[in-house]
């Protein structure tokens, strides 16, 4: 049964063939290559339409396309902004209140310290110092303090200006110090401090004496206060425990302040200067140099 019914489909199959060729064929002959007489030209514009757009190639004379990385600066900014703008001079910059401070902290000149009071001035030639007061605090103050940066201070002279000087009188500081090769260690808690003590001069002029080594006042000690003193400055360093016995040994067997390695060095000095101002009105200032 199946056979027949692809026998038959066959046989319907091949006649639409056959008829759909005689068909065609009467429309009209075959096309033969190389016969015009057989070629069709379509002649409706219609199907002629081309939809693919044409390719123009760029002429070889052409300029390639520019490269904005290349492209200069000054051709992409306004004219204002491409040109090369004056240079201005540079404005002084103002000085902060603290640079102004710093100045007047260290009225040092060429002579050396001079200290202007508001009722009286004082010089001490030969040396350079610094203080952390502004010259408006010192104006006004009755004491003032400085830190000796440069030059000595023994038999240099006190000069003072801007009235009459009755008197000045000087105290000293002194402190005990640990010098070996293992450097220098300050006792600050092992100190002296001498009594008020005239010094000599006269017409506003004095001069600076008793401050060698053998002049200072000794400060009384003992193995135990030794002792103490140094870990105390040991510790105010953050010493390593090992090098603070180093200290510690180093000073064992002393019993003195003038004996080795121990070392008697000033601390400070100051300076009372008693008088009249121009006015005639009494003034007593005080000077603190610290070494």
């Amino acid at each position: 049964m199946r056979t027949r019914v692809y026998s038959l489909l066959s046989i319907i199959c091949g006649a639409s063939l056959f008829g759909s060729c005689v068909t065609g064929g009467s429309t009209g002959k075959p096309i033969v290559l190389g016969d015009t007489s057989t070629i069709v030209t379509e002649t409706d514009s219609a199907y002629l339409k081309d939809f693919v757009e044409d390719i123009k190639p760029s002429s070889a004379s052409s300029a390639p396309p520019a490269d904005s990385s290349t492209t200069p600066m000054a051709s992409t900014l306004a004219p204002d902004t491409a040109a090369k703008q004056p240079t201005q001079p540079e404005q002084p910059v103002a000085k902060t209140e603290k640079e102004e401070t710093e100045k007047e902290e260290v009225s040092v000149g060429e002579e050396g310290l001079a200290i202007v009071f508001k009722n009286v001035s004082v010089v001490i030639p030969g040396i350079k110092a610094r203080s952390g007061s502004s010259q408006k605090a010192i104006s006004n103050a009755a004491s003032v303090t400085y830190q000796l940066t440069r030059g000595t201070l023994n038999n240099k002279q006190i000069k003072v200006s801007g009235g009459t000087v009755e008197s000045i009188s000087q105290k000293v500081q002194s402190v005990i110090e640990v010098r070996n090769n293992l450097g220098t260690l300050e006792l600050s808690n092992l100190t002296a401090t001498s009594g008020w003590e005239k010094l000599r001069g006269g017409k506003n002029a004095y001069t600076i004496s008793a401050l060698t080594a053998s002049q200072l006042p000794e400060p009384r000690i003992s193995p135990s206060s030794l002792r103490s003193a140094v870990s105390r400055a040991a510790k105010a360093q953050r010493m390593k425990k090992a090098k603070e016995q180093q200290w510690l040994a180093a000073i064992k067997n002393v019993r003195r302040a003038d004996q080795k390695p121990l070392r008697l060095s000033m601390k400070s000095v100051t300076w009372k200067i008693d008088g009249k101002d121009a006015s005639g009105k009494r003034y007593s200032k005080q000077v603190r140099m610290d070494i």
